[in-house]
């Protein structure tokens, strides 16, 4: 018969019992036991789960069946050392397995993976019994191994990272804020980030860690900060705020870019800018004042031209036509008796003729009085029948109105433009025929002279010192048109002038 004490420890047994399977059942680590002979006698859902083996297929079979095989001896060498049985004697006592080694366990499928484990000894019935308790470490290695990967990646940045907590306490520092700064990141980590700040920070550069405190984004900000040794840089900072997984922010991480190389280059870039604008403006007066002495010369060439044109003709030519008339008189009164004087007399008159003419071309090569009494129409008309007389040259004059509206100074530039095109036309082109055209386009003169001949290069036409042709451009260009020489269609050279009808030059250009 059992006696009351004993039935008490049997009921006390029992609950011990079931408690601990209750705590194998749900405790969250791997509990596999194993006799002296390393053969299993427990194994807990747990370690089915781990290692992909229900406790019926596990009990009763050797534990090596989940050791790697490289890894088996070291586990005899564990087990013997903690059973006293090794050299090495060890008190009995739960210990951690493996030290700073990982250990790593096999599942059923094959598949190694690394575990973390301890190992406790205990008697039943003069019966030892070894437990380990063990748990896959898979994913907390993979999150080191994550971490270490972007500490690293870190590490290696060109740009200053650096983490700081809600009250300015610097927690991370990397080789990049060490280059920059000048600081290690023992003089740092710990210290408040007010060390960077320059002595005079604004206000609202310290409300940006503030806003990325409140979980707002500061991108590309651009700032000063203050090296080791005293010197201000200037930094673009990128500020993110740091949040537990609950969103909770729990500091900021800030990105520095050193910026001091590239605002030096902006602001030389700046100087040399301003410096080219200067130059450009100094240039640009240059040449307006070089046309505006050109446009005054033009002038006083024309009015000079008028002038010595006038005198020639009026003048030198009312002199000669004297003259002449005198050597007619005398003519008449010589008898036949004095024939050789009388030849001599009619030669005089002959010469006087020619020199009359020969007055009369020059002046209207200087100054055709007829641009200033007749008007553009009538004096382009004879400018090109002198030209196809004294060329033998072909020239089409085409003038769909012959009211062009045109005077002044801008008549002179358009009959000079003629002019020079039309002795080009005979040095150079070898043409049979010259085509020019005048019209008035809304109030611009176009003109347009196109001959036949051989044509002219691009780079003939822009050469620096072809003088006839950069006279044109000028002509146009000081009453505000513009001129161009250039190949036509079809063969031969184009001349073709814009000039706004009565233009009158002005200080670089015309109104």
């Amino acid at each position: 018969m059992t006696s009351p004490q004993s039935a008490d420890a049997e009921r006390m047994l029992a609950l011990g019992e079931a408690q601990l399977a209750a705590i194998l059942h749900s405790i969250r680590l791997a509990v596999i036991s194993v006799d002296e002979t390393q053969t299993i006698v427990q194994f807990n859902p747990e370690a089915e789960t781990i290692f992909g083996c229900s406790a019926a297929e596990a009990v009763g079979t050797p534990l090596d069946r989940f050791i790697p095989a490289n890894a088996r001896a070291m586990h005899r060498i564990h087990v013997e050392t903690y059973t006293g049985s090794s050299s090495h004697g060890v008190p009995n006592s739960a210990r951690h397995m493996g030290g700073e080694r990982i250990l790593t366990g096999l599942r059923a499928n094959g598949e190694e993976f690394p575990i973390d484990a301890s190992i406790t000894r205990t008697e039943v019935g003069g019966r030892k019994l070894f437990t380990v308790f063990l748990r896959d470490i898979t994913e907390r290695i993979r999150q080191r191994e994550m971490l270490e990967h972007q500490s690293d990646i870190i590490n290696c940045a060109a740009q200053a990272i650096i983490s700081r907590r809600p009250d300015g306490t610097i927690v991370t520092w990397n080789q990049a804020a060490s280059r920059i700064f000048g600081y290690t990141a023992e003089e740092t980590i710990g210290r408040n980030i007010s060390m960077l700040h320059p002595q005079n920070v604004p206000l609202e550069h310290i409300s940006l860690a503030e806003r990325a405190m409140r979980g707002e984004p500061v991108v590309d900000f651009q700032t000063r900060r203050r090296r080791k040794d005293g010197m201000e840089i200037d930094v673009e900072v990128t500020i993110s705020p740091i949040r537990r997984f609950d969103g909770t922010v729990v500091g900021t991480s800030a990105i520095f870019s050193d910026i001091t190389a590239r605002k030096r280059m902006e602001a030389e870039m700046q100087a040399l800018l301003g410096e080219q604008r200067r130059a450009e403006l100094e240039a640009r007066e240059s040449r307006d004042q070089l046309r505006e002495l050109s446009s005054a010369l033009q002038t006083i060439r024309e009015e000079e031209k008028t002038r010595i044109a006038r005198e020639l003709h009026d003048e030198l030519g009312q002199s000669l036509t004297a003259l002449k008339m005198d050597a007619s008189a005398i003519a008449g009164e010589l008898d036949r008796a004095q024939d050789a004087v009388l030849n001599r007399v009619n030669g005089m008159k002959q010469m006087i003729d020619s020199t009359v003419a020969a007055v009369r071309r020059i002046a209207a090569d200087l100054r055709p009085v007829m641009l200033d009494n007749l008007g553009l129409v009538p004096t382009l008309e004879w400018l090109t029948r002198d030209f196809a007389n004294r060329t033998g040259i072909h020239v089409d004059l085409e003038i769909p109105d012959e009211n062009l509206g045109v005077g002044g100074d801008a008549a002179t530039a358009i009959f000079r433009i003629v002019q020079e095109a039309l002795t080009n036309v005979a040095r150079h082109a070898g043409a049979t025929e010259v085509v020019i055209e005048v019209l008035n386009s809304d109030g611009t003169i176009v003109v347009r002279v196109r001959d036949n001949g051989k044509g002219i290069s691009g780079r003939d036409a822009h050469k620096a010192r072809s003088f006839g042709l950069l006279g044109m451009r000028e002509r146009a260009y000081v009453l505000g048109g513009d001129a161009k020489v250039s190949s036509a269609p079809g063969g031969g050279t184009l001349v073709e002038a814009e000039i706004p009808a009565f233009g009158t030059t002005v200080k670089g250009r015309s109104t």
